[in-house]
């Protein structure tokens, strides 16, 4: 891939971890943060995501703090963001979702609780849009909107929210299900795990519609120990069962994956890629 380089989290030879840069030669990777016990890109937590022609990752800050990252691919061109919003005990940036220009990410706030913030890669830019109160979790971009879960207010519940224009956070008003997570957005559909009553499953989202359904297949068969949704190709994919699942959003388009010689499956990635891209044209 000329042109390109590739983020990814890595081990040196003293067995510390620091986040690492690759164009694909042996020549061209090389570590491009500091080594630090818990640096790096945390599967589960939150990926690299790119910004343009840099990237944005958490890792270790100098005092061993979590805090985010910007990156060109370069050593000189890779430093964290100072967010003054942050809490003193670290920002802790998760679940990097891009609109536009800007990222959205969960990040620990001044009085220490998660709040939305938004970054277009600097410290001017970087700032709370939604406050601490919500718990905001498991964000996705949707239509170029950003869809999150967090509490309802004055309960221990979660649900579906939707940051409108103005940086409101409005609850959908949806039925049928309880604790969503695991947000996936692909075409107008938000994808999300959610409890039925009788346990966790699969549920869709139809923005053009305003309502949400269960999704099992045309044989009424429920997939069940649902992992990470991944979007690719215009299907969300996920393990259940230990099984490999696909989607398009509809209860025809919803089938186990046959994976001749393969007996069981570990969790998909949480999105496409577990490799940050940027193009390096120009840096």
């Amino acid at each position: 891939m000329a042109g390109f380089r590739a983020i990814f989290c890595g081990y040196s030879s003293s067995s510390t971890q620091s986040v690492w840069v690759t164009d694909g030669a042996e020549a061209g990777t090389f570590p491009i943060t500091a080594e630090q016990s818990n640096a790096g890109l945390l599967p589960g937590v939150a990926l690299a995501m790119p910004l343009g022609k840099y990237v944005l990752f958490p890792s270790a800050g100098a005092g061993n703090d979590s805090g985010l990252f910007i990156s060109y691919g370069t050593v000189a061109g890779t430093h964290q963001i100072q967010v003054p919003d942050a809490s003193p005990a670290g920002l802790s940036p998760a679940y990097i979702t891009m609109i536009g220009d800007a990222a959205y990410f969960q990040g620990n706030s001044t009085n220490a609780a998660a709040a939305v913030f938004s970054t277009k890669g600097t410290t001017a830019t970087t700032h709370v849009v939604v406050d601490a109160i919500l718990a905001p979790t498991s964000f996705a971009a949707l239509n170029g909107t950003l869809y999150f879960n967090g509490l309802i207010a004055h309960t221990n519940s979660m649900a579906l929210y939707r940051l409108d224009p103005g940086n409101i956070a409005t609850q959908l008003a949806l039925t049928g299900f309880t604790r969503p997570d695991g947000l996936a957005g692909f075409g107008t559909k938000l994808l999300f795990r959610a409890d039925d009553g009788a346990g966790q499953g699969l549920f869709c989202y139809d923005s053009v519609l305003g309502t949400a359904s269960e999704l099992k297949t045309a044989g009424g068969v429920k997939p069940t120990g649902l992992g990470n949704l991944t979007v690719f190709n215009g299907k969300v994919y996920f393990t259940a069962g230990s099984k490999l699942w696909r989607t398009d959003g509809t209860v025809a388009g919803t089938e186990q994956v046959s994976l001749p010689g393969i007996i069981a499956l570990y969790d998909t990635p949480v999105v496409n890629s577990p490799l940050a891209i940027l193009s390096t044209d120009g840096h």
